[in-house]
């Protein structure tokens, strides 16, 4: 298993750093964007509007971007062996199933921390050299104080259990969709597999957790930490269970059911 996480991470690191470099510096356009708008000349700055709004779309789009090839580069983790030629190198080596789907979706989670870190980190740093000393001081106070960095801690393992969650979900419909059509080169077909499987755990939380996280915490006054614990308890909890489940059933479809 160290054997292939080697190899995975070492094979991905090259993608991860051009994703992390795209994420940076769509950070760069929108602060620089949110500087020009602070600083706003009514007199000499007319016409600019539409440049600040274009800047602002690019940014967006990629972040939206990153995002997207994040979510296919998850999938490629698994859908390579299952799909391509390269899996009869990978399922005969001396592990179990079990042990590759770990690895793989180690590897998933590790890279989106790492992701996560280096992005926010840098975006930090650069800051004061963009925007004026003053306001990104009083963000720093901001963002160091006790009740802040609580919540934050909170928000990024509820995160994490929800990429967990997805993560499975993904190598579940890859292999799901490997059995059903193992005669045909259909490989897409585990997107929609996917697609339906995540709307279908989207509707079960709702269902059995009617809790509107975003109005709760963004669109009300009252004091948020003490509901996102109970919440990354509840809605977390789930997700790590159903996830470690999923996990377990990914294994054994790999170690049993998969014949390339």
């Amino acid at each position: 298993m160290r054997l292939l996480l080697k190899y995975e991470f070492k094979n991905s690191k090259r993608f991860i750093f051009a994703l992390v470099a795209c994420i940076i510096l769509a950070s760069f356009l929108l602060q620089m964007t949110a500087r020009d708008a602070m600083n706003y000349d009514y007199d000499y700055g007319k016409g600019r509007e539409s440049i600040q709004l274009l800047t602002i779309m690019i940014s967006m789009l990629i972040i939206t971007g990153s995002a997207v090839s994040f979510f296919f580069f998850v999938a490629s983790l698994l859908s390579k062996d299952v799909f391509r030629d390269r899996g009869y190198l990978t399922l005969t080596l001396p592990i179990s199933g079990y042990e590759i789907i770990g690895a793989k979706s180690l590897c998933a989670i590790v890279w989106t921390i790492v992701t996560g870190i280096i992005s926010v980190g840098v975006s930090l740093l650069i800051m004061p050299l963009i925007i004026n000393w003053e306001m990104v001081s009083q963000f720093y106070d901001e963002l160091l104080r006790p009740d802040t960095i609580e919540f934050l801690v909170y928000s990024t393992i509820y995160a994490l259990g929800s990429c967990f969650i997805i993560y499975e979900l993904i190598f579940t419909s890859i292999l799901v969709s490997k059995l059903s059509i193992s005669k045909y080169r259909l490989s897409g077909l585990w997107f929609v597999m996917f697609l339906v499987a995540f709307g279908l755990y989207q509707w079960f939380m709702n269902k059995f957790m009617p809790i509107d996280l975003f109005s709760a915490v963004f669109l009300t006054k009252e004091p948020t930490t003490s509901f996102l614990k109970m919440y990354t308890l509840s809605a977390g909890g789930t997700n790590t269970i159903v996830g470690a489940l999923l996990l377990a059933l990914n294994g054994y479809l790999l170690e049993n059911k998969i014949d390339l």
